[in-house]
């Protein structure tokens, strides 16, 4: 039997969820922050296939295959990696490691003669990632000192690579310009091996005001060079858990790093407070 009070109680509920879903979607972000104090998901689809195909729901994540590795004939970039996480890379679904460095930007569209400008470098599902403040610069050029690592995929679902030039305030900031890079691009920049030169390595971009109502003559732009990662501990290497490698920058030792077992190194480097004053710590 027809009832029309409950036919109009289920319509109301119907346009009650919607109105929900679209609030949702609308302000995504402040819901997000309000539920897990972040605004971002930091995973995907990419994320689940990975640790369900390739780690077994993370029973195996392949460490073993290290020792196919290890032979001094392997080549220098193979050598000691985990080969799944090798296949996975080559498949696009767990990331590569890359360096961004002399970074330079400028003709930015900002109207004052100085100010404390930084960058924000969002990828893939990851934390955004922030330069030092370039204090008081003109914005005809300003240079930044960080050699930033980025973490992607060489997938066509990645994120773009996101890099925002930001102007510091009192309250807040203002953002300058923004540049977007395919992930995919910019993989085969760092990894392209006719790119041996660093000039080629090097390339300026235009940017993006986030103003484009007002028309400028110069467009902003950023240079970047894209490159493989040159780190002096090799930690992509690193498998045990259980000690501490530090970099050894001595012209008379062969070796690039050091290598010392947790409780040895804590005896050698004793624990201390943010004032430098030793505390007590239990033993190994």
């Amino acid at each position: 039997m027809f009832d029309p009070v409950q036919f109009v109680n289920e319509i109301l509920v119907i346009i009650a969820l919607v109105i929900g879903l679209c609030f949702v979607y609308k302000y995504w972000n402040r819901v997000m922050l309000a539920l897990t104090g972040d605004t971002k998901l930091h995973g995907g689809i990419l994320d689940c296939l990975w640790y369900t195909i390739f780690q077994c729901c993370g029973c195996c994540t392949g460490e073993w295959t290290r020792c196919f590795t290890m032979c001094q004939c392997c080549p220098a970039r193979y050598r000691r990696k985990n080969l799944v996480t090798l296949l996975g890379q080559w498949l696009g679904f767990t990331s590569h490691t890359i360096e961004i460095k002399n970074i330079v930007v400028g003709d930015l569209p900002y109207d004052g003669s100085r100010g404390d400008f930084y960058l924000c470098v969002e990828c893939a599902n990851n934390p955004t990632m922030v330069t030092s403040l370039a204090e008081d610069k003109m914005p005809k050029v300003v240079h930044f000192p960080e050699v930033m690592t980025l973490k992607v995929r060489n997938n066509p679902l990645e994120n773009n690579v996101r890099i925002t030039v930001k102007e510091l305030n009192v309250f807040g900031h203002n953002n300058i310009c923004v540049a977007n890079f395919n992930a995919m691009q910019v993989l085969s920049w760092a990894y392209d091996p006719l790119t041996g030169d660093m000039q080629n390595r090097m390339k300026r971009f235009e940017m993006k005001p986030m103003d484009n109502e007002i028309t400028r003559e110069c467009p902003a732009w950023i240079l970047i060079e894209f490159d493989e990662v040159h780190e002096a501990r090799h930690l992509d290497n690193l498998r045990d858990a259980n000690v501490v490698r530090t970099a050894t920058r001595t012209a008379n030792d062969p070796n690039p790093y050091e290598e010392v077992d947790i409780s040895t190194y804590k005896q050698r480097q004793p624990l201390l407070d943010a004032t430098g004053h030793g505390i007590d710590e239990p033993l190994e």
